[in-house]
């Protein structure tokens, strides 16, 4: 039974093979991270009048576990790494990296606690479809960053999210105007704008940082 055992074991890891190096660990919880913000920003979508299955919900119970454990390990891990992964980088600039991610996750946590509060419906329908369209980019960005942490590009977000910004800012002047203004939907909207706003700027300080990792030296195969 022992023999059993241990070849089941082998015949696992040779077809799922994984490595327990820091470099290793280091980005799949970095993909593991992403990929929990991608999900997490797809809930926002979901409507109090049709309540998401049993599953959508503890998906998002176990995404939301990511986001707040993440950071911390990739700390850890971050420390772990041996001069031969980082390259060019340093330890401080890796940690730095890490302290980016953790702004992010407490940013996007704002996000959805923001979200479960009551919104204007006259501000949901005037700025609905950019709302959405913000929505739908930061997914993808959290996507692609899940597989390519290093293709996250500072000049590209930072303009982005300035266009997106102007945008939105003057259609909150117009649909404002001869509205109760200090009415809490109201303001929660303002605050769930403030709340993206603030999802984007940790993505624009994470690309920032993002520029002086060694990513290549990171990914290279050592024995």
């Amino acid at each position: 039974m022992v023999l059993a055992l241990v070849l089941a074991v082998l015949a696992v890891a040779t077809h799922f093979p994984v490595s327990f190096r820091a470099e290793h660990v280091f980005l799949r919880l970095l993909g593991r991270f992403f990929r929990a913000c991608a999900y997490l920003v797809s809930t926002l979508q979901w409507d109090p009048a049709n309540p998401p299955t049993r599953w959508q919900r503890l998906r998002r119970v176990l995404h939301l576990g990511d986001l707040a454990r993440v950071p911390g390990q990739l700390a850890i891990w971050g420390s772990a790494l041996p001069a031969a992964a980082l390259g060019q980088s340093t330890t401080e600039e890796m940690q730095a990296l890490v302290e980016t991610l953790q702004a992010l996750a407490y940013r996007m946590q704002d996000l959805i606690d923001t979200r479960a509060t009551r919104q204007s419906q006259m501000l949901a329908r005037e700025l609905g479809s950019q709302v959405h369209a913000w929505r739908v980019g930061l997914q993808n960005i959290f996507r692609n960053l899940s597989q390519h942490p290093e293709a996250a590009d500072f000049a590209d977000f930072r303009s982005r999210l300035d266009v997106m910004l102007g945008r939105l800012e003057e259609r909150i002047k117009n649909a404002v105007v001869g509205a109760d203004q200090a009415s809490v939907e109201n303001e929660n909207s303002i605050r769930l704008l403030g709340a993206f706003r603030g999802v984007s700027e940790g993505l624009v300080n994470f690309a920032r940082q993002s520029g002086g990792i060694d990513w290549a030296r990171l990914r290279e195969a050592r024995f």
